[in-house]
């Protein structure tokens, strides 16, 4: 099995004879990224929670402000703002994404480019 970490740590440990054996661990983020990245790009429908976030938006219009914990769909939320804008407004549609870093800009390239090939 691969752990999804860049990181390493060493624990001695003892044998039978009393003496100290080293153990070392290693993980990968790898796999683990490439994994989630997969599993991100295939999600097509919002959950009940994010609808229900989506439809308080479009009643009030304006910022939308979504807190949750890791993993509860919040960036997922976001992608579906800007793909239903750049839908809206066709070919003369802008949207500015800021990413923190370019794994995840080259991600929501991707993931937006799948969705407009559907939808073409």
């Amino acid at each position: 099995m691969i752990f999804a970490m860049n990181k390493s740590c060493s624990r001695g440990t003892n044998d039978s004879s009393g003496e100290l054996d080293q153990v070392e661990i290693k993980a990968d983020m790898t796999h683990f990224a490439e994994m989630y990245d997969e599993a991100m790009v295939l999600l097509e429908e919002l959950t009940p929670h994010q609808r229900e976030k989506m439809d308080a938006y479009r009643a009030v219009g304006g910022n939308l402000h979504v807190r949750a914990p890791a993993g509860a769909g919040k960036s997922f939320l976001g992608l579906q703002l800007m793909l239903e804008e750049v839908l809206a407004h066709g070919s003369g549609a802008m949207v500015l994404f800021a990413a923190s870093n370019e794994a995840m800009a080259m991600f929501v390239a991707r993931w937006m480019c799948k969705r407009l090939q559907k939808s073409s």
